[in-house]
């Protein structure tokens, strides 16, 4: 074949790339036994001089388009030569393999209601990674739209969930992997080959209930995944989906309805025997029964899920299930058993990872329960330097306190303003600002000055 003919095959087999590319993704979709890797920086270079390329913005390494114009004209001679197929799939596979890379870099924080911001990559391997996936984000939507206009679902969806970290770096690429992910669902076209299966399709779901800003829509998607696990019989799968869908109910404020899935799971659990599920089921129940305000109820579920959690050797559950217990009893106003249990949790809890926030923003909340439960009973001194503690770390992990804790913090914080008077406040807080995380959590576990 000419330098010419190779040089043109080369430009249609370029015109797939909507979003642009590089060096690295035209060799992954473009070299085959006609055109070899090795001959196509010299293609490029080529196309360059002739202007048949252009340089595609800023990044860390050279990136490319094609005139949107001859682009067009290009796939329409790929399609006709009936080539496109074999491309765009050669395509969606690199963008797969890219996605995939990113396993293990990326977080999203985690925190849900305490009002993290949105989790960015970590490291610089993770932060190269996102900023690929940020270049290549046309050519996702395109290979997405095609996948869709093909009606292969079973590739769509797989790609779908390999990018489900890069989806929770922000609410506007949240509402994109939504957008495809749901219409992927929708798709009826396609043969049986490109299909999902019943255990896919319930993946498909479990994603776009994650990604779902609206806690009626997640809902809706995590029922659907779980009565197709339930179908299957997956019961690890139950297990997990049970759990999103009481978390969408308590996102609704439909306590009765999370109240009693998590009952039902709990009575299959006793009878099976599962008891370290037992213990993180009475757990939860714990926790939705305090947010719905019954609080002796969430007391007693809590002690249980204590007992339980030391039993089975849970030993990572048992400072959070102090930490819930500290909130119940604190909540019946009784002082003592509260700050006892606060400084159980304080004292159990990890501290080794101070750049970890689902690591250290449970002992930022014991901090401010345990500075609540000092300003109850008059220790407002202490109470100042441990919100100031506490909201040096809220600082640090840029951790907003919750809505509806704000009147309770500021009710106690005008109660230590009115004791200490004048600057009184304003100097407790900041000697505890000043001290570092182990220097705060040693300070509230020693107990009344």
């Amino acid at each position: 074949m000419s330098t010419e003919r190779v040089t043109h095959e080369f430009l249609e087999r370029l015109s797939v790339f909507t979003g642009g590319f590089t060096l690295e993704s035209a060799q992954a979709v473009c070299a085959d036994d006609i055109i070899q890797q090795d001959d196509i920086p010299g293609l490029l270079s080529l196309l360059a001089d002739r202007g048949a390329i252009e340089p595609d913005g800023p990044s860390e390494g050279a990136r490319y388009r094609l005139k949107h114009e001859l682009r067009s004209q290009l796939y329409t001679h790929l399609k006709a030569g009936g080539q496109a197929i074999t491309f765009q799939g050669r395509l969606v596979d690199y963008l797969y393999n890219l996605a995939q890379q990113g396993l293990g870099h990326v977080t999203n924080g985690g925190l849900g209601s305490y009002g993290y911001e949105w989790g960015i990559p970590i490291g610089p391997e993770g932060r190269a990674w996102f900023n690929r996936q940020e270049q290549e984000l046309g050519n996702l939507h395109a290979a997405f739209q095609w996948l869709v206009h093909r009606g292969d679902i079973k590739r769509g969806l797989a790609l779908a969930n390999i990018l489900i970290d890069y989806w929770e770096t922000g609410p506007e690429r949240e509402v994109d992997g939504y957008a495809w992910v749901t219409q992927l669902l929708r798709t009826t076209s396609g043969g049986e080959d490109m299909a999902p299966s019943l255990a896919e399709r319930a993946e498909g779901l479990h994603l776009a209930g994650g990604l779902a800003r609206d806690p009626e829509l997640a809902r809706d998607h995590f029922e659907e995944a779980l009565a197709i696990y339930r179908q299957l019989g997956h019961q690890g799968q139950i297990i997990h989906l049970a759990g999103h869908v009481v978390n969408a109910m308590c996102s609704m404020r439909d306590y009765p309805a999370a109240r009693a899935l998590l009952e039902e799971q709990l009575d299959a659990a006793r009878v099976k025997g599962k008891h370290r599920l037992v213990s993180r089921l009475v757990q939860r129940l714990a926790e939705v029964t305090y947010d719905e305000g019954d609080v002796v109820t969430a007391r007693s579920c809590f002690e249980e899920a204590l007992v339980l959690c030391q039993c089975g050797g849970d030993a990572a559950r048992i400072p959070h299930v102090w930490l819930g217990l500290a909130r119940a009893a604190g909540a019946q106003r009784d002082v003592d058993a509260a700050a006892a249990a606060y400084r159980e949790a304080l004292t159990r809890l990890d501290v080794d990872d101070e750049t970890s926030a689902s690591t250290t923003w449970p002992l930022t909340l014991a901090l401010e329960g345990l500075a609540s439960v000092m300003a109850a009973v008059g220790e407002v001194e202490r109470a100042g330097r441990l919100f100031g503690a506490a909201d040096r770390e809220r600082e640090r992990l840029r951790m907003a306190i919750p809505s509806a804790g704000e009147p309770v913090h500021d009710r106690y914080v005008l109660q230590i303003r009115a004791a200490l008077q004048g600057d009184g406040y304003e100097g407790a807080r900041a000697e505890g600002w000043l001290m570092s995380l182990e220097q705060a959590i040693a300070y509230a576990v020693a107990g009344s000055s």
